[in-house]
């Protein structure tokens, strides 16, 4: 569980979902959905996006507002001899 930089909002990662929150009276915002498990979520410092990590090695940026992403990196780690 993370809030957001100025408190208004709380963001949640639960299996293969990011969820936003209200932080003032915790109803729903919009979920944030992925096609496998999420590891983690954070804020970004002025608090409009929300970068996800899953496990197909993807890192999503959001527009919290929207619930569109807005940007897809795929990482690539070296095979190990």
């Amino acid at each position: 569980m993370r809030y957001s930089p100025d408190g208004s909002r709380i963001l949640t990662v639960t299996g293969n979902s990011v969820q936003i929150w209200n932080a003032d009276d915790g109803q729903p915002g919009g979920p944030l959905g992925h096609s496998a498990q999420v590891f983690d979520a954070v804020w970004s410092p002025d608090g409009r996006r929300v970068a996800a990590s899953t496990r197909e090695k993807r890192i999503l940026i959001w527009d919290a507002g929207k619930g569109a992403v807005e940007s897809l990196a795929v990482w690539l780690r070296p095979e190990r001899e």
